[in-house]
């Protein structure tokens, strides 16, 4: 400390340092998280899924009324082939 500081009490100085302390822990926790590139990964995939698996079933709901030709299990699996093959694109795209 220089002398234009003003003094502090040790309790001040005790709680100050705890303060810091658990800023230290949550910046080196946030790094941590940033630094684990699989779990930010698994992450973004798992975020993906729900969103792609939300727009089929909004689809399913809008279709299932106007195209009876989809209750053929043949049609729900080439639908869901294209699926799956524009998934496959898509992350391939992504990489590159």
């Amino acid at each position: 400390m220089t002398g234009a500081q003003e003094q502090r009490s040790p309790g001040e100085l005790r709680a100050d340092l705890g303060e810091l302390r658990a800023d230290l822990g949550e910046t080196v926790e946030e790094l941590a998280h940033r630094a684990d590139v699989p779990a930010r990964a698994k992450e973004k995939r798992d975020e993906v899924v729900g969103r792609v698996q939300e727009q089929a079933a909004t689809a399913r709901t809008m279709v299932a009324g106007k195209a009876p030709f989809l209750e053929d299990p043949k049609v729900l699996a080439g639908i869901g082939a294209v699926l799956v093959a524009l998934l496959v694109v898509l992350r391939r795209r992504r990489r590159a």
